[in-house]
């Protein structure tokens, strides 16, 4: 049915009451349209102002306030306070429609376009075009928005793409294309092309080192060493003016602990963005990584031994036991569920450890506790065994020079590897990019990739088999250098150690100590080193501990004896 109402034979506007719908105006002109007829801000203004009025049945109005002009390119959007003052009353919800003479006049750049558009449509805000005759308004205009804003995420990707590809090439020209300057270092102008290279700040990179060594060496943790830094008055970095003459924070040197960048390898594609809201990324395979290097302050083998150690310090041993010291924290494994133990004090202020109840396969199983003092007596004892005698103990396993040795032939194995991959994916870059120049033929593309691939593989395998054998070597190494810390105290016997000694003792030790289910219950226990050969070496250990493995106690004999039970 036609709402239009009829009065002397010509067509009135509806009379209905339209929601007031308020427009503002942007006009531009570059410096050369200034004095062209057509262009003049007055020409502009005149014109939108009568279209306004064209459209007061729609509820359209104006006010000199809403309107913004400026001279400048029509290239960028950049720099335009002006459009920047609309684009506020935009998202601050002051304006319902932005009306230009003609589009270009908010820019001719097509990203900026649909930077602008998408803006407009997030907050309800419609745009109209004299010239062209658009009108953004309305279920169709609603629907050209989203088709604006679809065009504007797809830009934004080939965006992100491009700039993605222009970091990889920049990387593997040995550019540095992180983000924030890493502690020791400074950029530099590349001298061989574009980018920038990172250069040692020599004190800055002993600072590095000490820090290193002070976790790993003398066993001092991370706030200590925040609180030394500070203390001692050592300066922030130089390449980060944000941080630059702020105090060190326990956080702060924890991260340092982990940058590879120490170690002389900056890793490019490493993450992919799978979510902007909230902001998500996964890592990529190794073997995708691009490695660039750069200069090193530590070497390979102290890098690990931190690596090993921030592993066991930040490992998770479970809750309970509240402040009392375990000296067998973290260490016992239940043989036949996998599950770990904790330890806690009984009534009877006793310690004990107990592996908490939990379901399986539809079956309850109940919680499960042993004595404390028996079963680390036990344990102790196999330590006493291992160093009996410190000195032989150390000679038997530092073997320091051949470690050394082994340690070298190590470290240029994994650069060897991680080279060898960061040039086979670029190989692979290329069969890609000639395929879609066309190039090559699709058979072509498929028999490169495999042959590549294959080659990618082996040399991740046997950059994944160095990483492992570096990194037991590293905690065997940092086993070694705790014991010489405790060398002076084995002078005056083992008897004569602390508790808490023998807690840190036992954690460099033991790999773990496990516990069997049935009756009588066992506990056998893993050194990281073989006690065979240990006892081989050392004078006063009986020749019969040559001929057998450890022996499982048994420890219904101890529960029997010290009284505890799984109600203590």
């Amino acid at each position: 049915m036609n709402n239009a109402v009829l009065s002397n034979d010509k067509v009135s506007r509806p009379s209905t009451e339209n929601k007031r719908v308020r427009v503002a105006f942007y006009m531009r002109v570059s410096t050369a349209e200034q004095e062209l007829e057509g262009f003049s801000p007055e020409f502009q203004l005149d014109q939108l102002t009568q279209h306004v009025k064209r459209k007061e049945y729609k509820g359209w109005y104006t006010k000199p306030e809403w309107s913004f002009f400026e001279v400048g390119s029509g290239g960028k959007i950049e720099g335009r306070a002006k459009l920047a003052k609309l684009m506020e009353l935009v998202k601050d919800g002051e304006v319902d429609l932005v009306l230009v003479w003609k589009i270009d006049r908010l820019s001719r750049d097509l990203s900026d376009l649909l930077y602008l558009f998408e803006t407009m449509d997030k907050n309800g805000v419609g745009f109209a075009s004299m010239k062209e005759d658009l009108d953004f308004t309305g279920a169709i205009g609603k629907l050209i928005f989203q088709i604006f804003g679809a065009l504007a995420e797809f830009e934004r990707e080939n965006i992100r793409m491009r700039t993605e590809e222009g970091r990889k090439a920049s990387a593997k020209a040995g550019n540095y294309t992180g983000g924030t300057i890493p502690y020791g270092y400074i950029d530099v102008p590349n001298p061989g092309g574009k980018g920038k290279k990172l250069r040692l700040v020599e004190s800055e990179a002993k600072i590095v080192k000490q820090i290193f060594e002070w976790f790993v060496y003398e066993d001092k943790n991370a706030q200590w060493i925040a609180k030394e830094l500070n203390r001692i008055g050592s300066p922030k970095g130089k390449a980060n003016r944000r941080t630059k003459g702020t105090e060190w924070k326990e956080f702060t040197v924890r991260s340092m602990l982990a940058y590879e960048e120490y170690r002389g390898v900056f890793i490019t594609n490493r993450f992919k963005k799978v979510s902007s809201k909230p902001r998500k990324y996964e890592e990529l395979p190794k073997d995708e990584w691009i490695i660039t290097r750069i200069p090193m302050i530590i070497d390979d083998m102290l890098f690990y031994m931190a690596q090993e150690k921030l592993r066991r310090t930040t490992a998770k041993p479970g809750k309970g036991g509240g402040k009392e010291q375990y000296m067998l924290r973290g260490k016992l494994i239940e043989v036949a569920s996998g599950r770990g133990f904790v330890g806690y004090l009984s009534m009877k202020n006793t310690k004990n450890y107990r592996r908490k109840q939990y379901k399986a396969d539809s079956k309850y199983h109940p919680s499960s506790s042993v004595a404390g003092k028996p079963l680390e007596d036990f344990v102790w004892k196999h330590i006493e065994t291992a160093i009996n005698d410190p000195e032989g103990f150390l000679k038997l396993h530092t073997e320091t020079n051949l470690q050394n040795e082994r340690a070298a032939e190590l470290t240029q194995q994994l650069r060897t590897y991680e080279d060898a991959l960061t040039q086979v994916n670029e190989k692979i870059e290329r069969v890609k990019n000639d395929f879609y120049e066309g190039k090559i033929t699709e058979g072509e593309r498929q028999g490169w990739l495999a042959k590549y691939e294959d080659q990618r593989e082996g040399a991740f395998e046997a950059k994944k088999k160095t990483e492992r054998e570096l990194s037991q070597l590293a905690s065997y190494s940092m086993a070694c250098e705790h014991l010489r810390e405790f060398a002076g105290k084995f002078e005056k016997g083992i008897k004569a150690f602390s508790y808490e000694q023998k807690r840190k003792i036992v954690d460099m030790l033991v790999e773990r100590v496990e516990i069997s289910t049935e009756e009588p219950r066992t506990a056998n226990v893993l050194l990281r080193f073989d006690p065979k050969e240990i006892a081989s070496r050392i004078p006063g250990v009986e020749p019969s501990l040559l001929k057998q493995k450890p022996k499982r106690k048994d420890l219904a004999s101890v529960y029997r004896d010290s009284g505890a039970s799984d109600g203590a």
